[in-house]
C-alpha cells in the first residue's frame, strides 16, 4: 500500500504544475536536450550565504520535439529515488508512463486519445497488471479541457480538476477537488498564462495557504512567496534567469526562511540540442 500511495503522489505531482519540468513548448523553443537541478544547503559566513551540502538532485531529459521522455530524483548521498519514463506511440503522443521507487517499477500509467489527437484517459496499473486508479478528460465546444476526473478502482472520487478560460479562451483558473468534493487547491494565471497564485483550503473552504510568483517586465519569474492562513510570510524564493538558456528559464533558485535567511540554492544546468 505504501508503494502505490508513493506513486499517486509522484504522478499527480507530475501533473500538477509545482513540477519543475519544462514545458514542451520551452524545451522545443531553446532545444533544451536535459536539465540538472542540484539543490544544496546554505552555510553562512561573515558577509556571505554559501552552498554546502548537497540534499537533492532533479533530472529531466527531453527528445528534440520538446517531450519530457525521463525524470529521476536523487537523495543527498547520490541513491536514486524516483524515476518516470516516458514512451510515445507513432503520433508522437504520450502512450505510457513508468514509475519506479528506487530500481523496482512499481506503477504503470497508459494513456488514451480521441480521433483528434486530444488526451481521453489516463489509467494506471500496477506490474501484475491490476488497475490502481484512472483518468476522464473532458473538452468545451471548442476544444480546451474543461475537466479531469480520477477516480479508484471502487468507481470513488480520488480527484476531479476543473479548468476555466477568460472571452479569449486563455487559461485563467485551475481547481483541483479532493474526493470529498471539497475545493482543496486554485491555481490562477495571468494574461500570459503564467501560474501567479495558488491557494489551499481547509475543510470548511477557508484558505489554509497561500502561494504567490512575480515576474520582471520581461516575464521572467523573479520571486515566489508562502503565506500561511493568516497572510504571514512563512517562506521565500527568488529566482536568476540566465537569457542564454532560453527567455524565462531559471539557472539559480534562492529559499529563504521567515527571518530572510537563505536556507537552500539549487542549481540548474541545461545541455542543448544542436542548432540547426
Amino acid at each position: 500500500m505504501k508503494k502505490i500511495i508513493f506513486s499517486f503522489v509522484l504522478m499527480i505531482a507530475l501533473q500538477n504544475s509545482q513540477a519543475q519540468c519544462l514545458t514542451k513548448q520551452q524545451a522545443l523553443e531553446s532545444k533544451i536536450k536535459s536539465q540538472r537541478e542540484i539543490a544544496y544547503s546554505t552555510k553562512h559566513i561573515p558577509g556571505e550565504e554559501v552552498k554546502d551540502t548537497v540534499q537533492s538532485i532533479r533530472v529531466y531529459r527531453y527528445d528534440d520535439k520538446g517531450n519530457l521522455t525521463e525524470q529521476y530524483e536523487y537523495i543527498a548521498d547520490g541513491r536514486r529515488q524516483s524515476k518516470i519514463v516516458f514512451s510515445f506511440n507513432e503520433k508522437g503522443e504520450t502512450a505510457e508512463a513508468d514509475s519506479t521507487d528506487g530500481e523496482n517499477i512499481i506503477s504503470k500509467a497508459f494513456y488514451s486519445y480521441d480521433v483528434k489527437g486530444k488526451l481521453i484517459g489516463i489509467k494506471w496499473q500496477d506490474t501484475l497488471g491490476n488497475l490502481l486508479k484512472q483518468s476522464a478528460f473532458t473538452y468545451t465546444e471548442t476544444g480546451k479541457l474543461r475537466e479531469e476526473k480520477c477516480i479508484d478502482t471502487s468507481g470513488k472520487s480520488i480527484y476531479r480538476k476543473v479548468y476555466k478560460y477568460d472571452a479569449t479562451g486563455s487559461l485563467i483558473q485551475n481547481d483541483l477537488f479532493n474526493s470529498e468534493s471539497k475545493l482543496y487547491l486554485s491555481i490562477k494565471f495571468n494574461f500570459a498564462g503564467k501560474l501567479y497564485e495558488t491557494k489551499t483550503f481547509k475543510a470548511d473552504g477557508t484558505v489554509s495557504s497561500r502561494h504567490s510568483v512575480l515576474f520582471d517586465y520581461a516575464g521572467n519569474k523573479t520571486e515566489e512567496d508562502d503565506f500561511d492562513e493568516n497572510g504571514k510570510l512563512i517562506k521565500k524564493f527568488t529566482f536568476q534567469c540566465g537569457p542564454f538558456v532560453g527567455p524565462g528559464l531559471w539557472i539559480k533558485e534562492t529559499k529563504y526562511d521567515v527571518d530572510g535567511k537563505s536556507i537552500q540554492i539549487t542549481d540548474r544546468e541545461f545541455e542543448f540540442y544542436p542548432q540547426q
